[in-house]
């Protein structure tokens, strides 16, 4: 499962999907795009589950045809807060679904995921990651105002205690009901990262550690959100595929 980051462009999923092709020949590659107005004004777990019907169902499929096979598992890799909104929102529809489905889930891997939230960090984030400098001047303008609009609301939450889309990300991933602690996860991040912080990252590493999750973590030093194969892909891709064929992944079924 790829759970990209908002508004990804089809060229750059595509390096990932290449690399996973030639470390996991045998594997089935299920990509879960998401889009800036899926998370702009932090719509409800309705909306999401509505549009992630599909990727639902097609999980169920594959769960119920290799049911018993110890030679297969799902493997969500998840880009930014976008992709760790897909990946959260997933978990909690399989567990309704097939309430032993965390059985079946193998393994998570967390690429500059998840940040915090908060009124800067939000606009920037949604701004940058959307590419909205290349939409039309219209367009441009309009939308960032109801980035900025949508980021204030995000800021008010915090002393209002209204739990935000970035806690629910947050607590989503941790939670052992939903991921359960016999799944490993590996976070990949990086100390110049501007729009999510690594120390946020971190955190949620150190938290998850000590709930009892087998945690890896692989640290970049010069690459930007999401890009830490310009810095090292051969890093990158040593540490995903080590990860994955010690996580309970059996041959190159995953």
């Amino acid at each position: 499962m790829l759970c990209t980051w908002v508004a990804a462009n089809p060229k750059h999923i595509a390096k990932y999907t290449a690399s996973y092709q030639r470390l996991f020949p045998n594997a089935s590659i299920l990509i879960v795009q998401t889009w800036t107005y899926d998370v702009i004004f932090q719509p409800t777990d309705g909306f999401h589950s509505a549009r992630l019907q599909p990727a639902h169902d097609i999980i169920l499929s594959f769960l119920d045809a290799y049911l018993g096979s110890d030679d297969a598992g799902i493997v969500f890799h998840a880009f930014s807060n976008g992709g760790a909104l897909t990946t959260g929102l997933l978990a909690m529809m399989l567990r309704c679904s097939r309430p032993h489905h965390k059985d079946l889930l193998h393994a998570l891997v967390l690429d500059s995921c998840p940040g915090q939230g908060g009124y800067f960090a939000s606009t920037y984030a949604i701004i940058v990651s959307a590419r909205l400098h290349t939409y039309p001047y219209a367009v441009y303008t309009i939308t960032s105002f109801l980035v900025y609009v949508a980021a204030l609301y995000i800021a008010a939450c915090g002393p209002l205690e209204i739990e935000t889309m970035v806690d629910r990300i947050r607590r989503r991933l941790n939670d052992e009901s939903l991921i359960g602690l016999n799944v490993p996860r590996l976070y990949l991040y990086s100390k110049v990262d501007e729009l999510v912080h690594w120390t946020d990252v971190a955190s949620h590493a150190g938290e998850a550690r000590r709930k009892g999750y087998e945690v890896d973590e692989v640290v970049f030093q010069s690459s930007e959100h999401y890009a830490h194969l310009q810095e090292d892909a051969a890093k990158y891709w040593d540490a995903v595929s080590d990860f994955l064929r010690t996580a309970r992944i059996v041959g190159d079924k995953i």
